[in-house]
């Protein structure tokens, strides 16, 4: 099994090196007896599959993929069963183990392996994209490498060059009232992808009835982002039992359910949330833990939302950008952000971190 894997990055020749290593690493235990052979075994099994590192609060091994430059989990059963395979095709006669001998060795395995960093996306404060590690403050682009333990990548491709005109069109004819609102979403599509912290303690509600371009934006930062890196649920949703624990590690939440008077907001969880507090994630049938939430929010609604509590402190973690523009059905174009994601999202990506860098410098979102 583990000679088919793809994901490794490594030649058949490398891999058929592994695999006589891995034996010979066992030999003096061909059967992993308790106390004796199990730890051997395991040992032998973290070098085979290298690099592959343990993370203990998601009880979560993880296999870096070379071809694509991120850490990805690894089933435990696709390694259960890699290690029974090997048992029966162990070159000295012992014995194959069965699933619950290779659970005690992987869990003897998690002891031993190096534990994940946990620094996720924004790796040393770079950004992991399809052509290396940007760091977006400079336009430096350094190539991938296992050791900024990054997990999770955006689906774009770095080009400095890269311009995004359909989209600045867009941005102009939708916010024709004031410009001063195109660059708050710029400054907003930069500031989710500032994973160091929560600082400027803001959400982002996009508010306007019918088709006035609050939908495109949402799917052009959702491509931006990419599916992997975002969640999609309702207030709600966020701050339900098991809600919470789906942004760990996320970049952004896109909402796009709109508010109602019947589902007011749990005030004191978003403010915990968009503020970058230290909160409790629990795992449906899983594990408890707690993280910093560093995911930011982007709503979409018809109606203004409606507060548990109506004070000051609540509604100041919110932008709100009214989307006024109105077009009739015959000039909407329903494949409008699907078009200008294929064509212009490196460009847009490329406006998104100007965005960044005006905040950092600004230290203040533009007024509108």
């Amino acid at each position: 099994m583990f000679q088919n894997d793809r994901t490794t990055g490594l030649t058949q020749e490398e891999k058929d090196a592994r695999v006589k290593a891995f034996y010979e690493e066992i030999k003096e235990h061909p059967y992993p007896k308790p106390g004796s052979g199990e730890v051997p075994w395991a040992l032998a099994f973290l070098k085979l599959m290298a690099p592959m590192i343990y993370e203990k609060e998601a009880d979560t091994f993880l296999a870096y993929r070379r071809e694509e430059g991120i850490w990805k989990p690894k089933d435990k059963g696709y390694l259960a069963a890699t290690l029974m395979i090997l048992s029966t095709e162990n070159p000295y006669g012992a014995k194959p183990i069965d699933a619950r001998k290779a659970g005690i060795i992987l869990r003897h395995a998690s002891q031993h392996a190096k534990p994940g960093q946990g620094a996720g996306l924004n790796a040393e404060g770079l950004l992991n994209l399809v052509n290396g590690m940007l760091h977006p403050e400079t336009g430096e682009l350094l190539p991938h490498d296992p050791n900024y333990y990054s997990k999770g990548q955006l689906p774009v491709r770095y080009d400095p060059g890269a311009t995004a005109p359909r989209w600045m069109r867009f941005l102009e004819e939708t916010f024709y009232d004031d410009p001063a609102k195109a660059l708050v979403l710029q400054e907003f599509f930069g500031y989710t992808l500032w994973r160091e912290d929560c600082r400027f303690h803001k959400a982002l509600i996009l508010i306007g009835g019918g088709p006035g371009g609050k939908s495109v934006i949402a799917k052009i930062m959702l491509g931006m982002m990419g599916f992997d890196n975002a969640t999609t649920m309702d207030t709600k949703q966020i701050t339900s039992r098991f809600g919470t624990a789906l942004l760990a590690g996320r970049l952004v939440n896109i909402s796009t359910q709109g508010f109602t008077n019947l589902d007011p907001i749990d005030t004191e969880m978003m403010k915990a949330l968009i503020s970058g507090d230290l909160v409790l994630g629990e795992q449906k049938f899983g594990r408890s833990f707690n993280f910093q939430n560093r995911a930011k929010f982007l709503f979409v609604t018809n109606s203004p939302p409606y507060f548990r509590e109506d004070s000051h402190g609540s509604q100041r973690r919110f932008l709100v950008l009214t989307c006024n523009r109105n077009l009739p059905p015959s000039k909407q174009d329903p494949l409008l952000s699907e078009s200008m994601w294929r064509e212009e999202i490196d460009g847009i990506f490329n406006w998104a971190v100007e965005g960044l860098k005006r905040l950092l410098k600004q230290d203040i979102f533009t007024t509108s």
